[in-house]
């Protein structure tokens, strides 16, 4: 898959604002304009990297979490509302 493929186009965006949103969540001692404007000024080879980790680290978390069963699912849910929120 290449960069031009139509999947990719429409998986970048939201893939995108979410990992920005939970970066800015994490790194709050900033204005969240200025960690986008940051993040944006990056080259896109270094935001789908950070894009990557992000996502990746969501996952891994999630299967921590599903260690616990229903009740850690339910607890990981939680805390990425809170967190995205």
């Amino acid at each position: 898959m290449t960069w031009h493929d139509p999947l990719w186009q429409r998986i970048w965006p939201p893939a995108r604002r979410v990992a920005f949103v939970i970066v800015g969540r994490l790194w709050w001692r900033r204005p969240p304009e200025e960690i986008a404007a940051r993040l944006e000024a990056r080259p896109l080879r270094e935001q789908a990297l950070i894009v990557g980790t992000v996502l990746a680290g969501l996952f891994l978390t999630s299967l921590l979490f599903a260690h616990a069963g229903i009740p850690g699912l339910l607890s990981f849910l939680l805390l990425v509302i809170l967190l995205i929120r």
